[in-house]
């Protein structure tokens, strides 16, 4: 099987669901390379091939990112998205979407209906690691203190 991570070392696997990742992909090789990959990085995978699955066991396993395609072979990814979004026990959950669907507004869709980031098929799978990495430290950051107010440009007096 291929390495897309080849530069990384393996990780040791944490069993407290902190780096869980849920692959909601109806093309088997994809979702084999992305479940290889992964777990030799030192994340958790679980795997759905339809939305209904991908529903179904994201609701029970509540895992950290969810990957998910836009064209499965039940019902649209856009529509599986929005379902999940909008579920209250995966408020700590954050959501990569991976497509190869190309329209003009498929981006601000997808990101309207609750995605963190959009990947086009075919993608860098180590942009992706640095992605899931880069949302793990935020979902890190919410959990730390939810109350500590937000800093930025926005504080600013200026």
């Amino acid at each position: 099987m291929i390495d897309f991570f080849p530069e990384l070392q393996p990780v040791a696997k944490e069993s407290d669901g902190a780096k869980s990742v849920l692959i909601i992909e109806d093309d088997i090789d994809v979702r084999d390379i992305l479940t290889h990959s992964l777990e030799h990085q030192g994340f958790e995978t679980t795997e759905a091939d339809t939305g209904h699955e991908g529903i179904e066991v994201a609701r029970k396993e509540c895992p950290r990112i969810i990957l998910l395609d836009l064209n499965l072979p039940d019902i649209p990814g856009i529509e599986v998205l929005e379902d999940l979004a909008d579920d209250p026990t995966l408020e700590s959950s954050a959501f990569i979407v991976i497509s190869g669907l190309e329209s003009p507004d498929l981006v601000r869709q997808t990101r309207r209906a609750g995605g963190s980031f959009f990947l086009r098929k075919p993608f860098d799978p180590n942009a992706l690691l640095i992605l899931i990495e880069h949302l793990l430290g935020e979902l890190d950051s919410d959990i730390a203190d939810p109350d500590e107010p937000e800093t930025g440009l926005d504080d600013s007096p200026w």
